[in-house]
């Protein structure tokens, strides 16, 4: 069962996704209660942008392995793709609980709270997730958008030229950083 699970992690590197999930189900066929093979197939599945069975999938892993961080937070991204952002944020909350240090946790909970509009708390998400890993692109690119949502146009300018100094092909951190700049340079109405 493990060898067809490790299958499936190599197939789904070389993008053969069908025979990726092939491999996922010929090793829960073995052994339905291996969790790794379920959190595999949701995994792939979520790469096909299949998300309601990846989220199926997941579950029946956290079932299996309720403490797996890994899980909770790859559950955490299929819900905000499914625009499911509170319990997206619970199962970010879950990843954290489990891995005080979990990168993807905290930054998937930053994801979901920007989408609810509570830009201080996902600021809070941000900077937990760059103090794990201060060279995501990503991360940086979050922490711009909520600063910048929360009128700190100068804080959110750095935060912006960082991320795009590490990847400059973010589009969507191109796009906030132009709008932090135009912002600064509006004069305030009083």
């Amino acid at each position: 069962m493990e060898a067809w699970s490790d299958r499936s992690v190599v197939l789904w590197y070389l993008n053969q996704y069908d025979d990726a999930i092939t491999a996922t189900q010929e090793s829960i066929r073995l052994n339905p209660n291996y969790a790794q093979a379920w959190f595999n197939q949701g995994t792939i599945l979520r790469t096909l942008k299949r998300y309601p069975e990846a989220l199926t999938a997941y579950d029946t892993g956290l079932k299996l392995d309720p403490t797996n961080a890994d899980g909770w937070s790859n559950r955490s991204v299929v819900l905000w793709h499914l625009k499911q952002y509170p319990a997206a944020i619970a199962s970010a909350d879950n990843a954290i609980r489990f891995n005080p240090n979990s990168f993807q946790g905290w930054y998937n909970r930053g994801v979901a709270l920007i989408e609810l509009g509570r830009y201080q708390e996902a600021l809070t998400a941000y900077n937990r997730a760059i103090a794990i890993n201060p060279k995501s692109a990503e991360a940086l690119t979050g922490r711009g958008i909520a600063l910048s949502r929360i009128g700190k146009q100068a804080d959110a300018i750095v935060a912006l030229q960082e991320s795009l100094k590490l990847n400059p092909n973010q589009p969507l951190a191109q796009e906030t950083l132009k709008t932090a700049i135009q912002k600064q340079k509006k004069p305030a109405i009083h």
